[in-house]
């Protein structure tokens, strides 16, 4: 039977029994199957709007599918984007309509998430912590200017690596990749994949450090000041003198209740409580700045060109903190998959960056600025430690220890994440075994889907190098019921995808697969049934509780803050937050300006500023 019959039969029965209507929401490029108009067979035609999902709405059941972006430049969608990803998102879609969930990355994702609200406020939360309080110190090592100089770059770099990881992902996901460390297998195979998870373990692991160092260093302290004031004496409370005692009370009723979270989702209300306590905490700063109680408070420069137009000779040494004061680029997937499936895309998720770098950065300027234009070079890395006792800056003190708290969880879900990878890897004997898997399916999903198309473009007539029909002039409003003929036409396609015709190649690969898929050992007991990275309850306890205990004893061994900061940002910070992302970029993308810059900038900082950190620690 020629296909343009067997069309117009299938039209005739989807006009009796079904009613189907076809929503396209808003990005880039939506997709919708359609009759052509010139010889009654199918085409497909690419709508030029704002698209991130095309939804199928059939029997009140709602299937989202994602889009993928690409640019009409006459080759058609499959060259943008590698081998027949959408149909194959269509097929995987169907299959699992049960769990009423979308795929994202290697995990599927609720249907609910946050808002671009939510999600700036969860990425704000992580980037401003320990570096901005650290950030005074550090000017007072580099000199005013240049510091302010860094502040701003660092900021617009972080924005420009953040996007390009994101995107990278997002354009690569049809081949399997939905996390940095998938990206990195994508780009360089076992090697990429393990200096990501290197990178991510140990940054991800010092900030928390950090974190936990300056609740140990402030919130005794404000708490005794707020309840005794300044005479304390004998009438403290024991518990209240053990700082120590005081930070394992706090990790154990606070960060551990939050950190047993499984997504960030639920952080988004602390994150907006977070991020409003530490824009009170520069508030109260710059209140002392100007007011400057009983005149202890601000401390006499030394002149405009020394303070400011200067370059002192610990720039260096200081590298770690202007580049800790940004990077998220570990946590920055899981803030990615957080937001609501309905909107999520790369769209979106510029407008989540660059409103918490926004944020982030006005809120690094003011408070560095105005700690530093008060205490000048003689100015710590531990910014309270410089402010004689009183009720404002007690307050100050338990209001960054909240923000410190409630920041906690979101490195420490990365850490746990990378926990549960390297046991996967033991487990099945090999690194990178179910990544590998996974994209070997996809090649072969790809494959079937190039397959079934040849035959349509045989009956349709189409020109090659314009295979899918596109119409670049097309613009279609935000929402839209087809026609009768689209709704067979779309009907019979999926139901096409849904039972494809298998060639002896394919059903061989697919054998082969099915076979590897039976050698395999079974689904790991300690991971949740279906999902490749979420622990069991008493799994899930077990490592959060121990990756707690070891980052709390470090913390209350640490002696100086300033120390962590450098050398974790420069060693680490520079690698994943510049370095890795360009280089994947360089690797699967080509060459690039941008990539190249972000790799040249991250080298540097990494290998100069590593070097003076290692040479303070030891000398000091």
């Amino acid at each position: 039977m020629r296909l343009n019959e067997f069309f117009k039969e299938q039209q005739q029965q989807a006009q009796q029994t079904t009613n189907t209507t076809t929503t396209t929401q808003r990005r880039s490029s939506s997709f919708v199957i359609r009759p052509d108009s010139n010889n009654n067979d199918t085409g497909i035609s690419a709508l030029t709007s704002d698209s991130e999902y095309y939804t199928v709405e059939e029997e009140a059941e709602t299937h989202y599918v994602e889009a993928p972006e690409f640019e009409s430049t006459g080759t058609g969608v499959e060259g943008q984007r590698g081998g027949g990803g959408w149909f194959r998102r269509c097929r995987r879609r169907r299959e699992d309509d049960d769990d009423n969930t979308v795929p994202s990355g290697s995990t599927a994702t609720a249907m609910t998430g946050s808002s671009v609200l939510g999600a700036t406020f969860n990425l704000t939360n992580g980037i401003v912590g320990a570096g901005v309080i650290g950030l005074g110190g550090a000017m007072a090592l580099s000199g005013g200017l240049i510091s302010i100089v860094f502040i701003i770059v660092f900021a617009l770099l972080t924005k420009l690596a953040l996007d390009l990881l994101i995107d990278l992902t997002i354009r690569n996901s049809s081949n399997g990749v939905g996390s940095y460390e998938e990206l990195g297998l994508k780009a360089y195979g076992t090697v990429g994949r393990l200096s990501v998870l290197t990178s991510k373990m140990f940054y991800s692991y010092g900030g928390l450090v950090a974190f936990v160092v300056i609740v140990k260093d402030n919130f005794g302290s404000g708490l005794r000041g707020l309840i005794y004031g300044e005479d304390e004496g004998e009438a403290v409370n024991w518990f209240l003198r053990k700082d120590g005692l005081l930070t394992v009370s706090l990790v154990a009723n606070v960060i551990l209740p939050l950190s047993l979270l499984r997504d960030m989702t639920p952080l988004a209300k602390f994150s907006i409580f977070s991020v409003l306590a530490f824009c009170g905490i520069v508030v109260i700063v710059v209140v002392l700045f100007f007011v400057n109680p009983d005149g202890e408070v601000r401390l006499e420069g030394e002149g405009a060109k020394v303070d400011w137009l200067e370059v002192h000779g610990d720039v260096f040494e200081s590298l770690g903190t202007f580049v800790t004061l940004y990077v998220c680029q570990n946590f920055a997937h899981l803030t990615y998959e957080s937001i609501d499936p309905k909107i999520r895309n790369i769209k979106t998720w510029k407008k989540v960056s660059t409103n918490s770098l926004t944020i982030a950065g006005v809120v690094s300027l003011i408070a560095g600025i105005f700690v530093y234009m008060t205490f000048w070079r003689e100015t710590k890395s531990d910014i309270f430690d410089m402010y004689p006792s009183s009720v404002s800056v007690d307050i100050s003190k338990l209001l960054l220890c909240v923000t410190m708290l409630l920041t906690f969880p979101i490195p420490f879900f990365t850490c746990r994440e990378i926990v549960v990878l390297v046991a996967l890897d033991c487990y099945y004997g090999c690194g990178c075994c179910s990544s590998k898997k996974k994209q070997e399916q996809n090649s072969v999903e790809d494959d079937v889907s190039g397959q079934l198309r040849a035959p349509l473009l045989e009956a349709g007539g189409l020109e090659e190098g314009n295979e899918w029909g596109v119409k670049e002039d097309m613009v279609e409003s935000e929402k839209r019921t087809p026609s009768s003929k689209e709704e067979a036409a779309s009907g019979m396609f999926e139901d096409i995808l849904a039972n494809p015709p298998k060639t002896n190649e394919t059903s061989g690969q697919q054998q082969q697969l099915q076979q590897e898929e039976d050698n395999q050992k079974p689904h790991p007991s300690w991971l949740i049934a279906g999902d490749d990275r979420q622990l069991t309850t008493m799994y899930h306890f077990a490592v959060t509780f121990s990756l707690l205990s070891s980052i709390t004893l470090l913390a209350i061994l640490a002696k100086s803050l300033g120390d962590v900061i450098d050398l974790v940002g420069c060693s680490m910070g520079s690698l994943i937050g510049f370095v890795l992302p360009a280089a994947f970029s360089l690797k699967l993308d080509g060459y690039n300006h941008l990539a190249m810059v972000l790799l040249l900038v991250g080298s540097v900082i990494g290998l100069v500023g590593t070097y003076f950190s290692m040479r303070k620690l030891i000398v000091g």
